[in-house]
């Protein structure tokens, strides 16, 4: 992550990577904080780790970053120039180098009657104000994650940054897409299988869940929806999906929360 201007140190999370990665990182990067977690504890705790750290340092602000990114050069110094204690920055998240094709899972606005975000592909403004920050990339104060907190462990993966983005809306926090601030997100490792699906199919009621009050669709409603899209249009052709909702529905039901016992 070479920047223009040396504004930050950096704080690498490792998730009990098996690959070496982390030895690699303390070895060719001594520049970098490295924070062993010695067991996978998923997006969400990860993430709180190493925000715990940077607190108790006594940083004034921290960006979060996903590991399968490439920041331009000016990413940290177009956010930090518009720093404010109360608003989320997040830059404009691109699918190549070049800047040319905005990633659709990028931040947008979250429809609470659906329960799902919503993604702009459009920062015609230097600031475009959105609902929904993901968790790919944002900066926040860290006098306003002391105060509303970072990411619910419950989620584990996924749909844990529509949480916390719907924390922020009920606050009065603002969220801005900062368009001079740009990012290269080069695809993420994906999970194998269906797997994420559980958490996707999961997490979503559970975002319904604990925001009742802001969503206009219900956890039954959604479990409606969910079993034609998943069951009726999917089975038998795809068993394994079929498979995964049942795991994500009996998880929620049992309400077991946190990693998946898959």
């Amino acid at each position: 992550m070479e920047q223009s201007k040396p504004l930050f140190d950096i704080f690498v999370v490792d998730n009990n990577s098996s690959d070496f990665s982390a030895d690699i990182i303390e070895k060719e990067y001594p520049m970098c904080t490295l924070i062993r977690s010695g067991e996978n504890n998923g997006f969400s705790l990860a993430n709180n780790i190493g925000v715990d750290r940077i607190m108790n340092m006594g940083y004034s602000y921290v960006i979060l970053l996903n590991e399968d990114t490439v920041c331009d050069r000016k990413m940290v110094e177009e956010l930090y120039e518009r720093r404010n204690e109360r608003m989320i920055l997040t830059p404009a998240i691109y699918l190549d180098r070049l800047y040319r094709r905005v990633w659709g899972g990028g931040s947008g606005y979250i429809d609470y009657c659906n329960a799902k975000p919503a993604y702009t592909k459009d920062f015609c403004k230097e600031l475009t104000e959105v609902t929904f920050a993901t968790g790919c990339c944002m900066m926040i104060s860290c006098s306003l994650i002391q105060e509303i907190g970072l990411f619910d462990t419950d989620y584990y993966m996924y749909w844990e940054d529509t949480d916390l983005s719907a924390r922020f809306y009920t606050r009065g926090v603002k969220i801005y897409v900062v368009e001079a601030a740009k990012l290269w997100h080069r695809g993420q490792r994906n999970l194998k299988g269906k797997y994420k699906d559980y958490y996707k199919i999961r997490n979503r009621w559970l975002f319904i869940k604990k925001n009742a009050n802001l969503c206009k669709i219900t956890v039954s409603q959604a479990i409606a929806q969910d079993i034609i899209r998943y069951i009726v249009k999917s089975f038998p052709d795809d068993i394994e999906l079929t498979r995964y909702f049942i795991y994500g529905m009996r998880d929620y039901l049992l309400k077991k929360f946190g990693k998946g016992q898959l």
